[in-house]
């Protein structure tokens, strides 16, 4: 016996599937929420520009602290740095371009921009980033405090002692002799090395939450 015919003459069990189908479309693959969007950005993308970028911002606070040995320092007081240059930069200026900040800005650029560039090369683990910027704190606060009166004639004493004539213990020497302790080196050091480890840990974390596979989010059905 025919079935129930619509009103063109077909049977209502194929429209009726049709209608089935239809309800199921678009299929998984093609749903919309299976492409990355703005606010759920691709697999891997942010934690391939973590590195270069925290690379690059390393490099601009160093070459800040390089700007204030050639700009507000006496010539021949920066041991990388030729005499010349900074007496070239300094010609025509009576004034110190970072003001008072340049007297402590060359350790906090020094020990954030190396602290973030040690950490990017070493494994990506909380502590051994810490222990990268500790590291340079360390060694910033030790070659300021070799430049205290009470220590520096003996530093210079021993390395002479121990090297002799060579070039690069008397430039060492020099470097303590020469120098004067001031307590917010030690401070500004401390702290570029602290905020060091505060960006690179917070940088890198945000990237390898967005490199998280989409399989760990709950699978649509």
């Amino acid at each position: 016996m025919p079935g129930p015919q619509c009103q063109h003459g077909q049977s209502a069990a194929p429209a009726a599937s049709r209608r089935g189908a239809l309800a199921h479309w678009p299929p998984p693959c093609l749903s919309l929420a299976s492409f990355p969007t703005p606010s759920q950005p691709g697999p891997g993308l942010p934690a391939r520009r973590a590195a270069p970028l925290l690379a690059g911002l390393a490099l601009a606070v160093l070459a800040t602290g390089t700007l204030v040995y050639l700009l507000d320092r006496p010539a021949g007081s920066a041991w990388l740095l030729p005499a010349a240059w900074q007496s070239t930069w300094q010609a025509g200026s009576a004034r110190a371009w970072f003001g008072a900040a340049g007297q402590w800005l060359p350790s906090f650029t020094h020990t954030f921009g190396f602290g973030v560039l040690t950490a990017l090369c070493l494994p990506r683990r909380p502590l051994v980033m810490a222990a990268a910027c500790a590291a340079w704190a360390a060694i910033d606060t030790l070659a300021e405090v070799g430049q205290h009166a009470a220590w520096s004639p003996r530093l210079a004493e021993g390395l002479a002692h121990a090297f002799g004539n060579h070039p690069l213990a008397l430039q060492v020497g020099r470097y303590f002799t020469r120098g004067s302790f001031d307590a917010a080196d030690v401070a500004a050091g401390l702290a570029g090395a602290a905020l060091a480890f505060v960006v690179v840990r917070a940088a890198l974390a945000s990237s390898t939450a967005h490199a998280r596979p989409a399989a760990a989010e709950p699978q649509s059905r």
